[in-house]
Parts: structure tokens; sequence; C-alpha cells
């Protein structure tokens, strides 16, 4: 009847385990990558994404790219591409050749910016529920948008949905009457 957390020491937040090529069950202890933190910020890992070539790592506050050519042991490249985040593994989707990633101020593109000048007053004041482990993005190209669902004042699964049309930088708002747990890409 009892409730727990298996939580990875301080020093696991920023360290990124791989396995070796053909074997994804095997993950040595020595194949990782750590993150070097630079900028005076205690900031952890909350997901990772691909973007062409690269795999994006994004932490609360900042984003990384990684690339390699052969051994990431040997030739890994961790390097900071933004000071902007990803709310967690869920909040991101690809559209195009661009990936749409959710943080604490909103919604960015990775090595892109802003994803639309007109969220500035989309939602004025309101801030982003702190319990965001629910919230998730989904790329729908039938309806040449993405969909950001999101609490605001609630609690539990997403209620409100951000929807983003990057063809015509479009946004608009909504409200499920329940919340849902999870989406699907629909093509």
């Amino acid at each position: 009847g009892l409730s727990y957390k298996i939580i990875p020491p301080l020093l696991n937040y920023n360290r990124i385990m791989f396995s070796e090529a053909d074997e994804p069950e095997s993950m040595p202890v020595y194949n990782d990558l750590m993150l070097q933190q630079n900028q005076e910020d205690n900031d952890k890992i909350t997901g990772i994404a691909p973007n062409n070539s690269e795999l994006i790592v994004g932490q609360q506050r900042h984003l990384y790219a990684i690339s390699y050519h052969r051994q990431p042991d040997v030739d890994a490249n961790p390097s900071l591409i933004a000071n902007r985040g990803m709310l967690n593994n869920r909040c991101w989707a690809r559209y195009d050749n661009s990936l749409y990633i959710l943080d604490s101020f909103g919604v960015h593109v990775a090595r892109g910016g802003e994803a639309a000048d007109a969220i500035g007053d989309l939602w004025r004041d309101e801030q982003f529920s702190s319990t965001n482990k629910y919230f998730f993005a989904v790329a729908n190209r039938a309806r040449q948008c993405i969909r950001f669902h999101v609490n605001f004042s609630e609690t539990g699964y997403p209620k409100r949905w951000l929807e983003v049309r990057p063809n015509s930088k479009s946004w608009t708002t909504g409200t499920y009457t329940t919340g849902l747990g999870a989406g699907t890409l629909l093509n």
C-alpha cells in the first residue's frame, strides 16, 4: 500500500547511456556521455528527440545536439544549441524538417527560434501547470498542424490544446471536456 520512487544519483541526471551497435539490450557502463554543465545552472535531462542527422537532448532549460560519425564513445560531439528546454519526453513533434518542442516558455523550434510570432498573446498571464508529466504533442499532417496538449490551472491529464499551423504560422486553442492521456500521429 506504499508508493515509492527510484531516483538516480544527481550525477546521472545528465548522463546519456547508449548500447553497442546491433545490441539494443547491451549497455556497458563505460558507454556513456555526460552533458557538461557550463551554464552555472543545475539542469537535468527531461527528454530526447531525433532531428534529422542528430539527436536532440532536452533539459528543463537547455537543448543540446549530439552527432557522431562511427563510435559515440570516441567521436560524439554534444553541443549546446539553445537556452530553451523540453518539458518532458512527450512534448515534441516533427513536422516537415522541423522539430517543435514545448518548454515552460511555450513552443519553439529546435535550431529555428519561435514557432510563430502570433503566440505572444495566446495565453497571456497563464502559466503551465507544474504537473506537466502528462503533457504531449501530436503532429497531424492531414490537418497540417501540431497540437500540444497541456494544462494551466488544471491538474491530471491535459484538458487544453494549443495548435500551431506551421504553413500559415497561426495558432488556435481549445479545451476538452475530459483529460487526454495520449494521442497518435495522423497522416
